[in-house]
């Protein structure tokens, strides 16, 4: 193996980067590939939930090292407020004019959902070696495909979100966002307009 090539390589190891390696797997329409993907679809399930807990300031560093879907998902819903269900709602932020009502942006908190992390879990089951091939029949195949095609889905929807967490309100009653990317520096009309905000909770990514 030439280490050096391997070096130069960029390997990226934020959800969006498992996310483009594992539709790139699973387009090259290989049994052996499902396998391969069904890793990055998980490591990008935790890698989302890393990210959301890195831009916390309250999270303490050990939680945030934390790994495997079912911990990380556990301290998200602790983090979040999950009774609330605030860890698992989509959440759009939307930022009205307040003379034209015209809406200048729109923000977007995509969860993790428990869903998504159920099926993670489940892909996690396909990662070991099999003990009878005879078990791997053409329902086992089908059924495993289903939980790519449904673990790709998810981890896209997560991945459309620019708040990293839920928003919101601090001690002092002030609302803190963190983005992702950071978005550009408002024009000075926009800066001298009066904004309303609006919040909503969705189940499914709004059109």
């Amino acid at each position: 193996m030439n280490v050096d090539s391997v070096a130069e390589e960029k390997y990226r190891i934020s959800s969006a980067g498992y996310l483009e390696r594992a539709e790139a797997l699973v387009a090259s329409i290989s049994k052996n590939s499902l396998f391969y993907a069904a890793f990055e679809i998980r490591c990008g399930i935790e890698a989302r939930m890393r990210e959301y807990l890195e831009a916390r300031e309250d999270v303490s560093e050990k939680k945030k090292q934390g790994w495997g879907v079912a911990r990380l998902g556990k301290t998200i819903d602790a983090v979040f407020d999950s009774k609330n269900g605030l860890s698992d709602k989509i959440v759009r932020l939307q930022f009205f004019d307040r003379s034209s009502k015209e809406i200048l942006y729109q923000l977007y908190y995509t969860p993790v959902s428990s869903s998504l992390r159920a099926i993670g879990e489940r892909l996690g089951d396909y990662l070991h070696a099999q003990r009878d091939i005879t078990s791997m029949t053409p329902e086992w195949w089908q059924k495993f495909g289903e939980n790519i095609e449904l673990g790709l889905a998810g981890l896209r929807d997560t991945n459309r979100g620019t708040i990293m967490g839920p928003p919101m309100f601090g001690p002092d009653k002030r609302l803190s966002l963190t983005l992702s990317p950071p978005p550009p520096k408002p024009s000075k009309m926009i800066v001298g307009m009066n904004l309303i905000m609006n919040a909503s909770r969705h189940d499914a990514f709004p059109d």
